[in-house]
């Protein structure tokens, strides 16, 4: 992997985390479900097995606000490969 790619990933990893934080002790069903993605998608964003996408990133941004700034940068890092 290159260094970009390297820069990309630690930043999803930083969304990803922050949301693991803010599920606390809801289930990943109704966690997925209140981001609006199935319980098999948040699985693979949660083991680092996908990348997300726009819908995601919108998502998060919808139902958490405050994870717009780390969301802009994950957006951009992915626009710049």
């Amino acid at each position: 992997m290159t260094t970009a790619v390297n820069e990309s990933t630690a930043k999803l990893d930083k969304v990803v985390e922050a949301l693991i934080k803010k599920q606390g002790d809801t289930s990943n069903s109704e966690f997925a479900k209140k981001l609006g993605i199935s319980k098999v998608m948040w699985g693979y964003l949660r083991n680092s097995e996908r990348n997300p996408g726009m819908k995601f990133y919108s998502a998060v941004m919808r139902v958490f606000p405050d994870l717009i700034p780390l969301c802009l940068m994950a957006i951009t890092e992915k626009s710049n490969k």
